[in-house]
């Protein structure tokens, strides 16, 4: 029996501010659905949501770029470390 090595990668949804090119947002109303990753950052931004819907994966809290307090708003997580079925927001 084999098994499946934990996932390495981030998914985060969040305000960039003036890193890199300085394009604040990543994304606004997006959704992150039925995946895993070692951690998900989501954010809401000003007036807007993001969700992650069944994802497997560390929840994490982050200021704004360069901060160091206060945590910018969560994003909304349903259900959060375990997937539902169906897995398709589609069905």
């Amino acid at each position: 029996m084999t098994t499946a090595a934990p996932p390495e990668g981030v998914i985060e949804l969040r305000n960039r501010g003036f890193m890199g090119s300085g394009h604040a947002w990543t994304m606004s109303w997006g959704v992150v659905s039925n995946c895993q990753a070692a951690s998900y950052i989501v954010q809401n931004p000003p007036g807007a949501l993001n969700w992650v819907i069944e994802c497997i994966g560390e929840r994490q809290l982050a200021p704004g770029p360069f901060d160091d307090k206060p945590n910018l708003p969560e994003g909304t997580y349903d259900p959060h470390g375990r997937p539902v079925v169906p897995a398709s927001l589609y069905f």
